[in-house]
C-alpha cells in the first residue's frame, strides 16, 4: 500500500478533491482513502500537521497501522536560491535535519536517501528540514550551506523510511524563498503550488481526476 503525507489540509485539498478521496475513519490521524489506478488499490493520504515531530508520527502511523510499503511526502518548500521560479517542483534526492543549534561547518550532516519512483523527470534537489520556520536570518544561511530547499517535515519522514526499510519519495513545490518577508508570499502562493503538486502527483500515480471533484 502507498501512503501519501501532506503537512496541512490546505496543501492536500486539490489532490483530495480531484481524486474523490473519502475519510478512512481513522481515529488517531486525519486519513483519507483514494482509489488507485484500475480501481483496485486504495491509497492512504494522511495529514501530518506541521513540523518534524508531526511528520515522523504520521509516517510511523502509515507504516504500523496501515501497512504502507511506500511513503510519498508532498508539500510546499522554500527555495534557498532566488533563481528558482515559484511553482517549480523538485524530486528530493536526499534530506537532512537542521537542529536548533546545528552548525553544518562543525559536524557531518546526516542524510536520508529518497527514490525518484515515477517522478524521475523532475529536477533533483537536496532538502533541509528545520524544526522551526525559516524566514531569513542565520538559520536560512545555515540551511543554504547544506541544500537547495528547506521545509519542516521531509527529512523526518525520510528518516522513518530509512529506519523501517520503507522507500520514500519526496516531492516539493516552491512557494517562497525563506526570506524575512516571505511568510505572506507563502500563503499567497499556497493554492497555486498545491494545485501544481496535485497534478504532478496524480500523473505519476496514474490516477485520472475524479469527474465529481473536477466540477
Amino acid at each position: 500500500m502507498t501512503g501519501i503525507l501532506f503537512a496541512t489540509r490546505e496543501e492536500a485539498d486539490p489532490f483530495l478533491t480531484q481524486t474523490g478521496a473519502v475519510p478512512a475513519g481513522d481515529t488517531q490521524h486525519e486519513v483519507f482513502l483514494v482509489t488507485g489506478p484500475g480501481g483496485e488499490e486504495q491509497l492512504r493520504v494522511l495529514i501530518t500537521g506541521i513540523g518534524p515531530v508531526a511528520g515522523r508520527g504520521g509516517a510511523l502511523h502509515l507504516i504500523e497501522k496501515h501497512g504502507a510499503g511506500l511513503l510519498i511526502n508532498v508539500g510546499l518548500c522554500a527555495a534557498l536560491n532566488e533563481g528558482v521560479a515559484v511553482g517549480s517542483v523538485f524530486r528530493i534526492t536526499e534530506a537532512t535535519p537542521l537542529a536548533v543549534n546545528d552548525d553544518p561547518e562543525s559536524q557531518e550532516a546526516l542524510w536520508f536517501p529518497c527514490i525518484p519512483a515515477a517522478w524521475e523527470s523532475l529536477s533533483p534537489a537536496r532538502l533541509v528540514t528545520s524544526a522551526e520556520a525559516v524566514f531569513g536570518g542565520e538559520r536560512r544561511a545555515r540551511a543554504s550551506r547544506r541544500g537547495e530547499l528547506v521545509d519542516m517535515e521531509g527529512a523526518a519522514i525520510a528518516e522513518v523510511g530509512s529506519e523501517r526499510s520503507v522507500p520514500n519519495v519526496l516531492l516539493k513545490g516552491v512557494s517562497d524563498f525563506a526570506g524575512a518577508t516571505d511568510r505572506r508570499r507563502l500563503h499567497e502562493n499556497l493554492p497555486r503550488v498545491a494545485g501544481i503538486l496535485a497534478e504532478i502527483l496524480m500523473h505519476g500515480l496514474g490516477i485520472v481526476p475524479d469527474a465529481r471533484g473536477a466540477e
